[in-house]
């Protein structure tokens, strides 16, 4: 296209050169000169019929732009296809740590829940068992470790006995173990130290005699599995929550395409269920059985 307009140009041109005469001699000499250059350039338009000569000034009425051959990546895309899946980062079965018998339940399948909200309450009456224990062995260490300085400051003025100091250090030890342990205990059974500091002086005992059943992801109830009034085993799944802000794509990959493939690289997802809709992700896993995972 540019080359035809570029010829359509100088015809012109040489069109206004020979009306722009000024007498049949000058005409004459004109047509001789360009014979004579037609004659001269014969050769080299042996050589050159299609090529055409054009001055910076037409280059610049028509156009026409120049740039530095560059050595580019070709853009392209392969189009396979895929099944969407959870990515199990964002998905939990939730139980719960002791067996008891659900006493309430707050969400239903579909749920949206936040981390840490109670999906449900269960009650075990070896919650009050530790709690007492815990007490127990509460007096028992401070009991203990005050004895065990007594000795220690009797001993150091060469009052009391080595014997003594041994066997009272050895309960001093033992009653420490026991008293950690439960405390550690009400910890993972969601049990506040604090209900029992004045647990001699109140009327009644704040013991704690249920246990709460908590979101450990925010995201969706996709099914409940427990009733009110059911014995659960630690075993036993209440809830699956998940979490669809991520997801994975398994993606089938020819061989003769996977030297085209790499982790970082740009996917464009298209579901069936959207299909005026796309989705961005990056390509960031390849496994060693020829399948690709794509994270959105």
């Amino acid at each position: 296209m540019n080359r035809i307009f570029a010829m359509t140009i100088i015809n012109s041109l040489l069109i206004i050169f020979f009306t722009g005469c000024n007498s049949k001699e000058d005409v004459n000499n004109v047509s001789k000169d360009s014979h004579s250059e037609e004659s001269e350039h014969k050769e080299e338009g042996d050589n050159h019929e299609n090529e055409v000569a054009l001055s910076e000034e037409q280059i610049k009425l028509m156009g026409i732009e120049m740039t530095k051959l560059e050595s580019q990546n070709i853009s392209g895309y392969i189009k396979v296809n895929g099944e969407i899946m959870m990515n199990q980062d964002n998905e939990s079965k939730v139980g719960s740590i002791i067996p008891g018998r659900v006493k309430k339940i707050y969400v239903k399948e579909g749920s949206y829940v936040r981390a840490g909200q109670t999906l449900a309450v269960i009650e075990n009456p070896d919650l009050i068992n530790v709690q007492v224990d815990y007490v127990n062995a509460k007096n028992e260490f401070e009991f203990s470790k005050q004895e065990y300085e007594r000795q220690q400051k009797l001993n150091s003025d060469n009052i009391g006995s080595k014997k003594n100091l041994a066997e009272i250090e050895s309960n001093y030890k033992r009653s420490l173990a026991n008293y950690k342990t439960l405390e550690e205990k009400l910890t993972s059974y969601k049990i506040s130290k604090s209900r029992f500091d004045n647990i001699y002086t109140d009327t009644v005992a704040d013991l704690q005699r249920n246990y709460s059943i908590t979101a450990p992801i925010s995201g969706n109830v996709v099914s409940r599995m427990i009733t009110i009034g059911q014995y659960v085993e630690p075993s036993t799944d209440m809830f699956h929550i998940v979490n669809t802000t991520t997801v994975f794509v398994d993606l089938s990959i020819f061989e003769k395409d996977l030297s085209r493939i790499k982790v970082g690289q740009k996917v464009t997802i298209q579901s069936g269920a959207t299909p005026d809709k796309t989705y961005d992700g990056k390509v960031s896993f390849i496994n060693k059985v020829l399948m690709i995972r794509t994270e959105l």
